[in-house]
């Protein structure tokens, strides 16, 4: 019998840009799949005769992929997409099987990794449908716990071009624990920074959280073609990074203690923990500005203050961290 949710995604390591590499990461995916090719058909401009313009009046300058892909974090196998929206990332062992990954902004080269995503959809007559997307860079990832749920992921992707004529990977699930709303904490004041093998941490208990997001945007151009390329995009370079958030939390004296450090134009540390068993994800954030008063709602419901924030580079070694403690041996 043909169960039509089975539709696989799949991603490779990272490949030699342009070249598709081989598929063997299983990526599990919430909602529909958006990831598509993208040509860029135009029509030319000569007036000809007749009424109806010609089959040759049709051409096709550039190509390339654009998509999201929404997921829900686990505790393996996402190590090479995390490692591929930051930049750079290291993976050493802490103790018996568990290792740790740091992953950091890349500030050694202007190229992140590409990869190979593979969408395979099933026909109505119960075949495979597969699509090879090759050349595929992440613009962007946001990382979101909301209020008594589990811990989501969303990346933008920019690609290069797709084939169908690679045949469908044969991949297998990964048993992992998620990130649930039970294992969340959060904290600032003074910050310790993660080391290889230590996690980061901050001071101060912040209570009264209800949801937090982050989100990296790497300014990655989208119209990079160029001469001698075939019509095929040249691999983006990572521009000037814009680190974004917020997090909504109750209306306490602790909560409203920030007022002074928003009308002081200043920056506090943010450290967010998700854990599940020895299973571990950390979001820390060096110097958070807020962007908006802390102003609770005053319409009869329980209050309720929206801090929205952005991520400067301050005297910490980094501006952001994501920090992993994981079974998985490698990326």
């Amino acid at each position: 019998m043909t169960v039509y949710r089975n539709t696989q995604l799949g991603m490779s390591a990272p490949e030699t840009y342009g070249t598709a590499a081989t598929v063997d990461r299983l990526m599990p995916y919430t909602g529909d799949l958006d990831i598509d090719w993208a040509p860029n058909d135009q029509m030319s401009e000569v007036v000809e005769p007749g009424a109806v313009a010609t089959v040759g009046s049709s051409y096709r300058p550039t190509e390339s992929v654009t998509g999201s892909y929404n997921f829900e974090v686990k505790s393996k196998g996402f190590g090479r997409l995390f490692k591929g929206a930051f930049g750079a990332a290291t993976s050493n062992l802490v103790s018996g099987g568990v290792y740790q990954q740091v992953h950091t902004l890349n500030n050694s080269t202007p190229l992140n990794d590409a990869h190979t995503w593979q969408v395979v959809r099933k026909l109505m007559d119960g075949t495979d449908d597969a699509h090879t997307f090759i050349g595929m860079v992440i613009n962007s990832i946001e990382l979101s716990m909301d209020n008594a749920g589990v811990l989501k992921g969303s990346v933008e992707f920019i690609g290069r071009t797709m084939s169908t004529v690679i045949a469908k990977a044969s991949l297998s699930a990964v048993a992992t624990n998620r990130f649930t709303f039970a294992g969340f904490t959060i904290a600032t004041g003074t910050l310790t920074e993660p080391t290889s093998t230590v996690l980061g941490s901050c001071a101060t208990s912040l209570d009264g959280i209800r949801s937090i997001s982050m989100k990296i945007e790497n300014g990655l151009p989208d119209d990079d073609f160029r001469g001698n390329g075939a019509g095929l995009m040249s691999q983006p370079s990572v521009l000037q990074r814009k680190i974004t958030g917020s997090i909504e939390a109750r209306n306490t004296a602790q909560i409203q203690a920030l007022r002074a450090t928003w009308r002081s134009n200043g920056t506090i540390p943010i450290a967010a923990n998700f854990t599940s068993g020895t299973d571990v994800i950390q979001i820390i954030i060096a110097a958070a500005r807020l962007t908006n008063p802390p102003t609770p709602n005053a319409d009869g419901n329980l209050p309720t203050v929206t801090l929205q924030y952005e991520g400067l580079l301050g005297s910490a070694t980094q501006p952001v961290w994501l920090v992993v403690r994981t079974s998985d041996t490698t990326f």
